[in-house]
């Protein structure tokens, strides 16, 4: 989850915000874009409530594309999920990683999905190192549409931040949509989506 400050546009991390709400913070870490304090939504170059959304493309290579159907496949009959690594320019997002993580929604995995708040930790950390930020997350939808549930959207906080999501059927990977959380407040937030170009390999 985004929790280093230093590069985002404008944002100060004060006393006040970090000593806000611990359930909201822990909240915001286990289930991922969720929003929380304002100052968990911080990590370059990422839109965050109130801004202007990205009028933008969701890049991705060949094989990266093809890991996160194929880790849904792999989990069938339970909700997979992940992390996108990579960059956000001007026109579109570039994903250059995919993580897969677990899914620690052990009530209900078919239909749910969390990830825990170590493993988003040791992910960020992953990817700094690499000089790439999280720039979104994927999951998955075993025998069920494509489109986000009413329960993603519940769960979903952190604006401009795409979700991708595969729909499973019978063990086997259909449809794959993008889909980036967008409105001003909570109470008109909806999901919007997003168009995916899936590039020829250059890694």
């Amino acid at each position: 989850m985004a929790i280093d400050a230093s590069a985002a546009h404008g944002f100060r991390v004060t006393r006040r915000r970090c000593l806000g709400s611990l359930a909201a913070t822990v909240v915001a870490m286990v289930y991922p874009c969720y929003g929380g304090p304002r100052w968990l939504q911080v990590t370059r170059h990422a839109a965050v409530i109130n801004s202007t959304p990205l009028k933008a493309a969701l890049k991705i290579q060949q094989s990266d594309f093809e890991g996160l159907r194929k880790h849904g496949e792999e989990t069938y009959p339970y909700e997979c999920c992940g992390v996108l690594l990579g960059h956000v320019h001007d026109d579109a997002r570039e994903v250059r990683v995919i993580v897969h993580a677990i899914n620690v929604r052990y009530d209900s995995p078919r239909t749910r999905y969390a990830i825990s708040p170590a493993e988003l930790i040791s992910i960020r950390r992953q990817g700094r190192e690499k000089g790439l930020d999280i720039i979104g997350f994927y999951h998955s939808h075993p025998d069920r549409p494509v489109q986000p549930s009413t329960t993603d959207l519940t769960e979903a906080y952190w604006f401009n931040c795409p979700y991708v999501i595969t729909s499973v059927r019978k063990g086997k990977a259909d449809i794959t949509n993008a889909f980036v959380l967008v409105g001003s407040n909570e109470e008109d937030k909806h999901f919007a989506q997003e168009d995916i170009q899936v590039m020829t390999d250059s890694k």
